[in-house]
C-alpha cells in the first residue's frame, strides 16, 4: 500500500513537472524559431547571416558539450547522497569552479575571432566590432546557469530551467526587432540574454530554500569520484554534441550554412524539445526508482521507451508531410526568396527523421546514467563522432543540403542499437527488438494519423492547416499510446477512480 501511494504521488509530480517543462520548452523553442525567422529576414543567406548564426551556435556548443548534460548527470546523484549543508557546499564549489574554468576558455577563444569569422563566412568581421569577444563572455554565465539547473532538478523545481531558453530567446528577439542592424548589437543582446537567464535561476535557487552555507569550501566536496564521473559524462557530452554541430563545418566548407541552419532548426525544434523533457524529468525519477524491484522498475523503463518511440515517430511523419508549408510559414519573409524557402523545405522533410533516434538515444542514456553506467553512452557518442563528418560530407556531395541532413538522421539512429543491447545485457529490458505492444501502439497511432492527414493534406494546403495537422497528430499519438500501453493505462485509470 505504501509503495502504491508513493508511486501515485510520484506519478502526479511527474505529470505536473512534465506539463511545466513542456510549456516552457515549447515556448522557448517557438521563440527560438522566431529568432531564426528574424535572422533570416534581416540577414538573408549571405556572409553576415553565417556570422550571426556562428555568434549563437559556437558558445552554445561549447557550454552544452562541456557542462550541460555533465552537470545534471554528475551532480544530481551527488546531491541526493549528501545532507543539505554538504549538498549546498558542493553546489557552490561546483558553481565557482565552473565559472573560473569557463572564464579561462573564454579568454583563450577570444584570440581566435578572425579565424572563426573566416571559417563561417570567408570574410573578416573586424569592421563591425569584436562580436565574438562579447559572446565568449557568456561562457561562464552559461556554465553557472547549468550548475544551478542541476540543483533545481534535484529539488524538483522545474520552472526556471523550463523557461531558460524562452528568457534567452525573448531578449535576442527583442534585440533583432528593436535595435539597429549589426553583428555587434546582436552580440550585446546575447550577453544580456545570458545575464537575465542566470538571474532567473538564482532567484529560483533562493526561493527553493537554497542558501550559502557558513563554510562553503569546508569540507571539500569535489572529490576524485565526482571528477571521474564528470570526465566520463563530459566525454559523452562532447561526442554527443558533435553530431549536432559538426554538419555546420561541412556546410560552411560547401558554402551553404544559412540554408542548412534554417532547416536544421526546424528539425531540432521537436527533437530537442522531446530530449530536454526526457533529460530533466526522467533522470531524477529513474534515480529514485533504481532500488525498486527489477520487475516493476523495468516495466517503467519499457513504458518510457514505448511512449518515446510512438510520439516521436508519428510526429516526424506529420512534420515531413507538412515540410513545405511549414517552411513558408517560418521563413517566407524579408530577404528570403522562394528558391531559398523551397530548399529549406526539402532539407527539413529529410532531416526530421532524425527525431525518433534522438529521443530513444536520450531515453537509454538516462536509464544507464541512473544506474551509474557511463561507459556505453560514451562509446555510443564516440561512434557518432567518428562517423558524423564522413556521412554528412558524403551526403552533401551526393544530394546537397538534404543529403547532409540525411547523414545526420542516420547518425542519430545508430547509438540506439548499442545502448539497447547494453540494456538487455544488464537486465533493464527483456527484449532488444520492439515487441507486440510497441507495434500495436505504432499501428493504432498511424491509423489515427492517416485519418486526419489525408483530407488536410489534399484539401487544405495552407500553412495554418499544416500547423494544425502537426498538433492534432501529436495529441492523437499520445491518446493512442495511453490507450494501448498497459502501465500508463493502469495509472490513468487509478487517477480517474481517485477523481
Amino acid at each position: 500500500m505504501l509503495y502504491n501511494r508513493r508511486m501515485t504521488g510520484t506519478g502526479k509530480s511527474l505529470v505536473s513537472a512534465g506539463a511545466c517543462i513542456a510549456v516552457g520548452m515549447v515556448a522557448g523553442r517557438a521563440i527560438g524559431l522566431l529568432r531564426e525567422t528574424m535572422i533570416a529576414a534581416r540577414f538573408g543567406t549571405g556572409s553576415e547571416a553565417s556570422i550571426a548564426i556562428a555568434l549563437l551556435i559556437i558558445p552554445d556548443f561549447i557550454a552544452s558539450a562541456l557542462i550541460a548534460g555533465s552537470a545534471a548527470a554528475t551532480l544530481i546523484p551527488a546531491f541526493s547522497s549528501r545532507h543539505d549543508d554538504e549538498a549546498a557546499s558542493l553546489l557552490w564549489q561546483a558553481l565557482l569552479s565552473s565559472a573560473a574554468f569557463f572564464s579561462i576558455i573564454a579568454l583563450a577563444l577570444a584570440t581566435q575571432e578572425d579565424a572563426l569569422s573566416h571559417l563561417f563566412s570567408g570574410t573578416s568581421i573586424s569592421g563591425d566590432g569584436h562580436a565574438f569577444y562579447l559572446v565568449f563572455a557568456t561562457l561562464p554565465l552559461t556554465a553557472s546557469t547549468w550548475v544551478i539547473t542541476a540543483w533545481l532538478q534535484y529539488r524538483r523545481r522545474f520552472l526556471a530551467p523550463a523557461f531558460a531558453n524562452a528568457i534567452f530567446n525573448v531578449v535576442v528577439v527583442l534585440t533583432l526587432w528593436l535595435a539597429p542592424l549589426g553583428l555587434t548589437v546582436l552580440a550585446c543582446g546575447i550577453v544580456a540574454a545570458s545575464i537575465l537567464r542566470l538571474l532567473a535561476h538564482l532567484i529560483a535557487f533562493f526561493r527553493s530554500g537554497g542558501h550559502v552555507p557558513p563554510s562553503p569550501f569546508s569540507p571539500w566536496q569535489l572529490r576524485r569520484r565526482l571528477f571521474a564521473g564528470y570526465a566520463a559524462t563530459t566525454g559523452t557530452g562532447i561526442a554527443g554534441m558533435l553530431p549536432q554541430y559538426a554538419p555546420y563545418a561541412v556546410m560552411a566548407a560547401a558554402g551553404g550554412i544559412a540554408i542548412f541552419n534554417y532547416a536544421f532548426k526546424l528539425v531540432m525544434l521537436p527533437g530537442m524539445l522531446l530530449q530536454t523533457i526526457v533529460q530533466m524529468v526522467l533522470l531524477p525519477w529513474f534515480v529514485s526508482i533504481r532500488e525498486n524491484h527489477h520487475e516493476s522498475r523495468n516495466r517503467i523503463y519499457a513504458a518510457a521507451l514505448q511512449t518515446g518511440w510512438i510520439l516521436s515517430f508519428c510526429l516526424c511523419l506529420a512534420l515531413s508531410l507538412a515540410a513545405h508549408p511549414l517552411s513558408m510559414l517560418c521563413f517566407g519573409y524579408g530577404r528570403m526568396t522562394p528558391e531559398n524557402i523551397h530548399a529549406v523545405g526539402m532539407a527539413f522533410a529529410v532531416g526530421v527523421w532524425a527525431v525518433p533516434g534522438m529521443v530513444l538515444t536520450m531515453l537509454w542514456q538516462q536509464i544507464l546514467y541512473a544506474h551509474e553506467h557511463t561507459t556505453t553512452p560514451l562509446m555510443a557518442s564516440l561512434l557518432q563522432s567518428l562517423l558524423i563528418l564522413p556521412l554528412c560530407w558524403l551526403g552533401q556531395r551526393l544530394a546537397g543540403t538534404p543529403g547532409a541532413l540525411l547523414g545526420f538522421a542516420v547518425i542519430q539512429t545508430l547509438p540506439v542499437f548499442l545502448l539497447a543491447r547494453q540494456g538487455v545485457k544488464r537486465g533493464m529490458v527483456v527484449q532488444l527488438l520492439p515487441g507486440r505492444t510497441t507495434l500495436m501502439m505504432t499501428a493504432a497511432s498511424l491509423v489515427v494519423f492517416l485519418a486526419m492527414a489525408a483530407p488536410l493534406q489534399v484539401w487544405m494546403q495552407q500553412p495554418l492547416a499544416a500547423a494544425a495537422l502537426t498538433g492534432l497528430t501529436g495529441m492523437a499519438a499520445l491518446a493512442a499510446g495511453i490507450a494501448v500501453n498497459p502501465p500508463v493505462r493502469r495509472w490513468a485509470m487509478e487517477q480517474v477512480k481517485r477523481a
